[in-house]
């Protein structure tokens, strides 16, 4: 895993090259002491329409593994995260808020 320094870093960097960055910190332990933070660009149409597919399938955690490796741009190794269940099925939550839609209006006029 990477210290804050290095993360920090990469960060900065990342922000630099794509704008927009957001961070999820998983827990690796049932303390939530040893944590994996991982940096996602942006999410896409393609990664929208991958996620809605196999999100209505036997395993929803497909879903999440599936935006994490398409998004992941750096940060901690990805595997940390997606080598254990319960640090993958952490960040379903926080997903969910990452791949939210601007909401449009419509008015009969």
């Amino acid at each position: 895993m990477k210290t804050k320094e290095e993360l920090t870093t990469e960060f900065e960097a990342l922000k630099n090259k794509y704008g927009t960055v957001f961070t999820i910190t998983a827990p690796l332990d049932d303390e939530g002491v040893k944590t994996a933070t991982i940096f996602l660009k942006k999410a896409d149409r393609m990664t929208h329409a991958i996620v809605n597919k196999l999100y209505g399938g036997a395993d929803p955690s497909k879903a999440i593994e599936a935006c994490l490796k398409g998004n992941y741009i750096d940060g901690d190794e990805l595997a940390l995260i997606t080598n254990d269940d319960d640090a993958l099925l952490a960040c379903e939550a926080p997903l969910v808020e990452y791949l939210a839609r601007r909401t449009a209006s419509i008015k009969k006029n």
